[in-house]
């Protein structure tokens, strides 16, 4: 028993001397702080619920917007058709930071950090659902503009007090050592991978014991085909798959940093004021037909804002030829408009009225016509509703339906009907809030 006591106290002492020692799972020396962030294991003080931590669909056209109208992820560059297309995704997952102190925090902050546009972007579903998931930095990294997702991770956690474990503050070091993060990235220019280390071995596999095929000198700019996954390597099982004359070889990414050309900037003249920018949209391009899921009507104006003229009216259901999406005022939290030919003009309808898919008909309850025998069944017919007006300092309780709520929220842009910004106004009188 002696024994036993003396070669546990001896290990314990010696984890406290020797670095090299420390058992798995220990945290390092209380106080250790990387680039601003506590360093600590996570730790899930409280059960974890998806559901306290709400957003709403709404930031997708935020995110959108943001980027200047394009539905593109940065993870991959690829951009899609439709945001139908993608999925909203958490730069850090919400379970990660979950366990990284949030916890212990209010709903409010659950709630806000659900919703921060620094920690949100897009990606396909394939991506976000199979790959990515709820992993962290040591876990998974992006294809492409890995120093912007480092430096994203490092804003958040800092923001919100998160902690973060050792082994993701190692990885985005790797990630760190090569870039400049005072300069932005470039988003039309395509990142090159080059060989940091003075001589790289390119191998026949993705394992240090295979056949070395070339080797590549400091600078040299790889033609990489994917990320894949091979032997470890000081403790780092990432390998890249390289094109080579007629064949492929294998490098390890621990010896490759991904680089973003920066422009020079050039100088721009001051403007004696500043103007809001013109909406230029070709009437000339293809369009595509879309459909009015307002409530009621959906109004057409002559520039993506709310102060623009009202050119028509589209009614529920009725199909327009969309040409592109525009960026104009922020309603309801989205600042998504829709550019539409009509006849030789070009009008523009707030984002979320339109849909590429028909909207359900607002029907009316069947009912008895005539009377005595041969009474027959009216069946439900669609109806455009009501002719409302603009008034946004209308009180839920003086709506007179619904409808009403749906079309001053949507139509006229009165965002106080939605003070929680769930897309559903005057919940005392509309379903689904």
């Amino acid at each position: 028993m002696r024994q036993l006591l003396f070669a546990g106290l001896l290990l314990a002492v010696s984890a406290l001397v020797l670095p090299g020692l420390l058992l798995p799972g220990l945290s390092l020396a209380q106080g250790d702080v990387w680039r601003g962030i506590p360093v600590a294991p996570e730790n899930r003080c409280s059960p974890y619920d998806r559901d306290d931590y709400p957003y709403s669909q709404s930031v997708e056209l935020q995110i959108i917007a943001r980027e200047g109208g394009q539905i593109c992820s940065p993870y991959t560059n690829e951009c899609f058709e439709s945001r139908f297309d993608t999925d909203i995704e958490h730069i850090i997952a919400v379970s990660e930071a979950h366990d990284s102190g949030l916890c212990a925090a209010s709903a409010a902050t659950r709630a806000q950090f659900a919703s921060d546009l620094r920690n949100l972007t897009l990606a396909s579903p394939a991506l976000n659902r199979n790959q990515k998931r709820a992993k962290d930095a040591a876990e998974w990294l992006p294809a492409l503009n890995r120093c912007w997702f480092a430096n994203q991770i490092i804003s958040v956690r800092r923001a919100y007090s998160l902690t973060i474990d050792r082994r993701e503050a190692d990885a985005l070091e790797r990630v760190l050592a090569n870039c400049d993060l005072d300069l932005p990235l470039d988003p039309g220019a395509t990142p090159v991978h080059v060989v940091s280390a003075a001589r790289v071995n390119a191998r026949a596999c993705a394992d240090t014991s295979c056949e070395i095929v070339t080797t590549f000198s400091s600078g040299h700019a790889l033609d990489v085909i994917e990320e894949v996954e091979g032997a470890a390597w000081n403790d780092d099982t990432r390998w890249l798959k390289v094109s080579h004359e007629d064949g492929e070889v294998y490098v390890h990414a621990s010896l490759v940093r991904l680089v973003t050309p920066t422009p020079v900037p050039t100088a721009t003249p001051v403007p004696t004021s500043t103007p809001r920018p013109a909406v230029s949209v070709n009437p000339n391009q293809a369009t595509t037909p879309w459909y009015v899921v307002a409530p009621a009507q959906a109004n057409a104006r002559t520039c993506p804002r709310t102060t623009c003229s009202i050119v028509t009216s589209f009614a529920r259901g009725a199909e327009v030829n969309v040409l592109q999406a525009v960026s104009g005022e922020t309603v309801g939290g989205a600042s998504t408009w829709q550019a539409v030919k009509q006849g030789s003009q070009v009008v523009y309808v707030h984002g979320p009225l339109l849909s590429r898919s028909r909207p359900a008909p607002t029907s009316v309850p069947a009912r008895q016509a005539g009377s005595g025998q041969g009474q027959a069944s009216v069946q439900p017919t669609a109806v455009t509703g009501p002719q409302f007006t603009c008034n946004c300092s209308k009180s839920c309780s003086a709506m007179v339906s619904c409808q009403e709520a749906y079309f001053q929220l949507n139509t006229c842009g009165c965002s106080r009907r939605d003070r929680d910004r769930d897309g559903v106004p005057c919940e005392s009188i509309c379903p689904g809030g």
